[in-house]
């Protein structure tokens, strides 16, 4: 997972958390990658912009699209795969069978 601050031209910054990197816990295993594809990347500045539309004070907008990426990148590290639990179900039965 790759968490990335960008500059715009103005000097303000979004970011961006993109899973296609594979780093974070996640691997670069492809399975991983597909299981998770619906979640690739958050748009910082495009949420931002949309809460400032929504009227949202700038400084506000900006903190919690911060706070979004954050959450992101948290939470997705704990993320089980079909794979992990498939790998987890067959140590479990190599287990069971060993007994």
């Amino acid at each position: 997972m790759q968490y990335r601050r960008h500059y715009t031209e103005g000097g303000s910054y979004f970011f961006t958390v993109n899973l296609a990197g594979g780093s974070a816990g996640f691997g670069s295993i492809p399975s991983k990658m597909k299981t998770i594809s619906a979640i690739t990347s958050i748009d910082t500045l495009k949420y931002a912009n949309k809460l400032k539309a929504a009227g949202a004070e700038s400084r506000i907008a900006e903190t919690e699209a911060e706070a979004l990426a954050e959450v992101f990148e948290l939470n997705l590290k704990e993320v089980a795969t079909r794979e992990d639990l498939k790998q987890m179900e067959e140590r479990l039965n190599e287990r069971q069978a060993a007994l």
